[in-house]
């Protein structure tokens, strides 16, 4: 019996871990899209960057016109880790939506659980797939 609690204990802290991830993941999708849409309709160039540059993306995350503010989006949960791939700390979404180059991928972590999220050339945002 005490092994089965202990199983059923590992079994619930996965499934918190796996929620909190879900949650997490689809901030930073929010985020995005948010700051693809505002390009789209300001016709002008918009920045997400990690709001802490040292702490990274799962310290929050800032979209920006220029130096202005335009919003900002709460740090992830702790235990969270989120790498974009090449090191990347911007994002730039042109005045058509699109990112220069091969677009972004970003790396999530939380105990066993990892995710994954792509900003495609277009600015297109995917969980899975290609571009």
């Amino acid at each position: 019996e005490i092994l089965s609690g202990l199983v059923g204990s590992e079994m619930c802290i996965r499934d918190r871990d796996r929620s909190r991830a879900d949650s997490d993941i689809n901030e930073l999708r929010t985020a995005l899209s948010f700051a693809r849409l505002e390009a789209i309709n300001k016709s002008r160039s918009i920045t997400v960057a990690a709001t802490d540059e040292n702490e990274g993306w799962a310290a929050g995350v800032t979209v920006k016109q220029g130096d202005t503010v335009v919003r900002e989006f709460s740090a992830m949960k702790s235990g969270a880790q989120l790498q974009a791939e090449g090191d990347e700390t911007e994002i730039i979404f042109d005045n058509l939506g699109g990112v220069d180059g091969d677009g972004v991928n970003f790396a999530y972590t939380r105990g066993d659980t990892n995710k994954s999220l792509k900003v495609c050339p277009t600015g297109r945002i995917l969980m899975a797939g290609d571009c």
